[in-house]
């Protein structure tokens, strides 16, 4: 869909069309971060000030579609940060898809920690994680209940935290 100029995303601060990643060196170089390090030519509404926000160290909350690139957002912000990125995600078969994902277009190194892990296996990963070896780390929620991985966590320094599903959140007070 071609985006017209009465678009306020394409619009300076004058009121002028034209995209405003033109003037706006944020918004440019996370464009090109997400170009040299996923290979996208475009990026969805959204992501953009999302990743921008990533990037600059801000708690960020994006609440989108499924289907929009959120997954994206913090791919851009976990390999440009220094540590690693924990992925909190409550279906097993979702962290599968999106560590094969990471692994098939060469991304990244990525691990998961979940129930169908064996305790070698999950040690291994955590490890894996702690030595610079695995940059996103994908664990369901229950992997918190543990003080093990909270110690193996704490430990690895990760530079970017991220729920990547909204039902992942409780509040049991």
């Amino acid at each position: 869909m071609a985006r017209g100029a009465e678009d306020p995303e394409r619009q300076d601060r004058a009121g002028r069309g034209g995209p405003t990643h033109a003037r706006d060196p944020g918004r440019s170089r996370v464009a090109r971060i997400a170009r040299r390090a996923l290979g996208f030519r475009a990026l969805r509404p959204g992501q953009t000030a999302a990743m921008q926000s990533v990037l600059e160290g801000r708690d960020t909350l994006a609440v989108m579609p499924t289907g929009s690139g959120k997954s994206a957002i913090y791919e851009v912000g976990g390999l440009h940060l220094e540590g690693p990125t924990i992925v909190v995600s409550p279906l097993i078969a979702l962290q599968r898809d999106q560590v094969d994902g990471l692994r098939e277009r060469g991304v990244a190194a990525a691990a998961v920690v979940n129930s169908t892990l064996g305790r070698g296996q999950r040690r291994e990963a955590l490890a894996d994680v702690q030595e610079g070896e695995v940059e996103f780390l994908f664990l369901a929620p229950e992997q918190f209940g543990s003080e093990d991985v909270l110690r193996e966590l704490r430990a690895a320094r990760p530079s970017l935290f991220v729920v990547d599903e909204a039902h992942c959140i409780s509040d049991s007070s």
